[in-house]
């Protein structure tokens, strides 16, 4: 098998592994055009992210190997057959990778595909994107810092939109637990969502069924059901989506930073479990 020429910026590869990565990890996946890819060692059978940039093509998506097919992350992927990505907030899970050698680079967009020639990129993997495993959805770092800002603020009666305080007892010590989280409302329902699936006021909630919501002086002790897979479902659809598309912003956080496509709920609730609740 012939080997790939070398592409003019390979020499950039050890600033890009120990200086542009550690940094680009944090935001990577939520910027347009880049991803986080999670995989796993075919020899140490460790947990890897890589920063890379990535480009959709229907239900396939495509990276440009400007560094060429001998990097690890590339072998992991292709021992293993699959992994996990990160773009725009939204998780996926990526199958039946294909490593095509193009140097016309035909599935790159027209101003990548100019940039990739003169660097003489001439290879590109393909992956199929499937809805997220429901074990995948890392908690993103940014979350427990951003919790204890907000945690503060709604203790305090400063309004944050749709965002709530959920006191909840611990499904082991009894012990009350509070966590903000968003409280979707429409139509007359209102229920919670968890974008990162399996959190632990998730499992204190399913444990106890019942919890208190607040912001300031306000307090409410609600009853919370958590919905089946086809009631979930419909909830995003007649709940969920109605109430992020009001604002532009909403729809933008929602698709964006919590990761849930609100256009097809059935994928959306995939590893998310959803709550309705109602006035205890």
């Amino acid at each position: 098998m012939a080997t790939a020429p070398t592409t003019r910026i390979r020499f950039l590869r050890p600033f890009t592994t120990r200086i542009f990565n550690p940094l680009s990890i944090h935001v990577a996946g939520w910027l347009p055009g880049f991803a986080i890819l999670t995989h796993i060692g075919r020899k140490s059978g460790s947990t890897y992210r890589t920063p890379i940039n990535v480009f959709r093509r229907g239900d396939h998506y495509v990276f440009a190997l400007t560094y060429g097919s001998d990097v690890q992350w590339l072998k992991n992927i292709l021992a293993t057959g699959e992994c996990e990505m990160r773009t725009r907030g939204r998780d996926l899970h990526l199958v039946e990778p294909q490593l095509i050698v193009d140097p016309d680079l035909r599935l790159m967009p027209g101003p990548v595909r100019l940039v990739g020639r003169f660097n003489r990129v001439t290879e590109v993997l393909r992956m199929r994107g499937l809805p997220a495993k429901p074990d995948a959805r890392a908690l993103p770092r940014w979350v427990p810092w951003f919790n204890v800002i907000a945690r503060r603020l709604l203790a305090a009666g400063v309004p944050m939109g749709p965002d709530f305080l959920l006191t909840v007892s611990g499904r082991r010590t009894g012990l009350p637990r509070t966590t903000p989280v968003t409280v979707c409302e429409n139509d007359g329902r209102r229920g919670l969502i968890s974008p990162f699936g399996e959190t632990h006021w998730v499992r204190n909630l399913r444990a106890a069924g019942r919890a208190t919501i607040s912001t300031g002086r306000r307090h409410e002790e609600v009853v919370a059901v958590e919905l089946r897979s086809e009631e979930a479902t419909a909830f995003i659809r007649d709940i969920v989506g109605p109430h992020a598309r009001r604002s532009r912003f909403g729809e933008w956080f929602v698709r964006t930073i919590d990761g849930i496509d609100i256009d097809h709920p059935e994928e959306a609730v995939i590893g998310r479990p959803v709550f309705e609740i109602h006035p205890a």
